[in-house]
């Protein structure tokens, strides 16, 4: 009986993150951690998994239905796996009594998040877990639009800093606070009864739903309807519009490009008042950004107030990628060492750590290979010197280095191969760890 094929694949919607995507993972967080941290932006870390119990005081409860699973943690419960990290760090402000400390507090979080996607194999739907990489910024504890402001500034000087400013996109939306959407949506309800047979079936069933979404239809029919229906801004207060226009006048102030977007709605729409938006780069969407308040209220608490930043950073790495910048690559080894016979091995050995502690990266095959094969994976690696160690040299006390480029030879004695290799590596491609890299990566 034939046996079952394997396939060597990851779960569906996971992914490997390969030494080339991670020279881009790094170099983007790095830029992150750094302008975080010079904006008096604090690190925050936060469990993957939530209590659900934290949605009963939200608005709408459908938070939870994408990613509820079934976990044995003890308390025989479901928890809530987390596809954006406002949920947790709103739960580890309340938990750890943050609103006692200066107000705003502001707060970032870079770590794995986890979204669930819809797909149809053969005929059927079925879901899928996807996991990427996510940062976010919470601003807590002030309504003022100025922060809103600048944590559109920090992202684009990131995206900038990340050699992708020019591509950046900002799309805002005027969505307006609960008490006018509330009264909007009534009359956008009451505009459409009558004209059901117009609307496409999707529209047909979001009308009572989510009527909102009918104000984005592609279909032609809808788009004609869409024209003629309310507009928020008739609903607005005067307070809401006081919020736009300041905020127009601290973009503008902070040299942030963006546009106002019409019928741009949140699918959490209960969550986010008076202000919701997308990022892209070009036309991809890579994230959004949205003001709220009083979040979480309820009897004896206020709720909570502020801003989210949100970016899928995988959408960030691919399109980096796609547009070919160049980061820091970090893993290029300076000195491959080919050695041959059992006192060279041990000779090769000591070596290879010795020039590792004076920051030049090299690697050695301490098998069995012969020493032209040796060299060739000098070539394949494409590393620029080679140090030959066969039995003459030990005898003789001496290495030989070889330009791989140039195929230049050179022998040296072996306690001056460091000083010589040093002589030839740029100091600034020196790897060598120092106190204060340690501590510096410490507060990053």
């Amino acid at each position: 009986m034939a046996k079952k094929k394997v396939y060597f694949s990851p779960p569906r919607g996971m992914r490997d993150m390969l030494p080339y995507d991670h020279s881009f993972a790094s170099f983007i967080k790095r830029v992150i951690r750094y302008r975080c941290r010079q904006s008096g932006i604090r690190r925050i870390t936060t469990p993957i998994f939530e209590k659900p119990i934290i949605l009963q005081n939200l608005p709408q409860a459908h938070w939870g239905e994408r990613a509820l699973i079934t976990y044995p943690n003890g308390e025989n419960n479901d928890l809530l796996l987390r596809n954006n990290f406002l949920l947790g760090v709103m739960r580890s402000y309340i938990t750890h009594k943050m609103h006692t400390e200066p107000q705003p507090v502001e707060l970032y979080a870079l770590d794995l998040c986890f979204h669930t996607e819809t797909k149809v194999v053969q005929g059927v739907s079925q879901n899928y877990l996807h996991q990427f990489l996510g940062f976010d910024i919470e601003i807590i504890g002030e309504d003022d639009p100025a922060l809103d402001a600048q944590i559109l500034k920090l992202w684009k000087t990131i995206c900038e800093d990340a050699g992708i400013g020019v591509a950046l996109h900002i799309r805002l939306s005027k969505i307006g606070d609960i008490e006018s959407r509330t009264q909007f949506i009534a009359d956008l309800q009451q505009y459409y009864s009558g004209k059901e047979r117009s609307l496409c079936d999707r529209c047909r069933e979001n009308l009572h739903t989510k009527p909102l979404a009918l104000l984005s239809c592609e279909e032609e029919d809808c788009k004609i309807l869409a024209k003629l229906a309310p507009k928020i801004d008739q609903y607005l207060s005067s307070d809401v519009k006081k919020f736009y226009l300041h905020l127009e006048e601290y973009l503008e102030a902070l040299g942030v490009d963006f546009e106002w977007q019409e019928n741009l709605f949140p699918e959490d729409i209960s969550v986010f008042q008076p202000l919701y938006g997308e990022i892209y780069l070009d036309k991809k969407k890579i994230g959004y950004t949205g003001h709220y308040s009083r979040l979480l209220a309820e009897e004896g608490f206020d709720g909570l107030s502020g801003r989210s930043l949100f970016i899928n950073l995988e959408d960030v790495i691919e399109f980096m990628q796609d547009q070919k910048v160049l980061v820091p690559f970090k893993d290029n080894i300076h000195v491959y060492i080919a050695q041959l016979g059992p006192e060279a091995k041990k000779k090769g050995l000591s070596l290879l750590y010795a020039l590792r502690e004076q920051g030049i990266k090299a690697i050695g095959s301490m098998g069995k290979g012969s020493m032209q094969e040796q060299v060739d994976m000098a070539y394949k690696f494409k590393i620029p010197y080679c140090l030959l160690l066969g039995r003459m040299e030990v005898q003789e006390n001496t290495i030989l280095i070889r330009d791989m480029k140039t195929g230049k030879r050179e022998t040296v004695p072996f306690a001056k191969v460091i000083d010589k290799l040093l002589q030839k590596i740029p100091a600034a491609e020196l790897d060598k760890v120092k106190k204060e890299d340690i501590e510096k990566e410490f507060r990053d």
